[in-house]
């Protein structure tokens, strides 16, 4: 199966990429960390995706897949 296409790409949600760069700086490969820890991981993704930013990196997303309902939190 062909990966996507620059077409199908694009720019990344800021919020996404600092979401996703906490949940990496977060994850131990276990359990999650204590409340402090994902604090500390938020500012630092922060302070890494404002970098990212200001070095003029492009962060892109794929498509979604679809066929799924998002997962709710109950």
């Amino acid at each position: 199966m062909p990966g996507p296409t620059l077409d199908s790409v694009t720019p990344a949600n800021p919020d996404d990429l600092v979401q996703a760069l906490a949940d990496v700086l977060c994850s131990s490969g276990k359990a999650r960390n204590h409340q402090t820890g994902q604090i500390m991981a938020r500012i630092d993704a922060s302070r890494l995706a404002e970098h990212l930013e200001r070095v003029r990196f492009a962060t892109m997303k794929k498509p979604s897949i679809g066929g799924c309902a998002p997962a709710t939190g109950r």
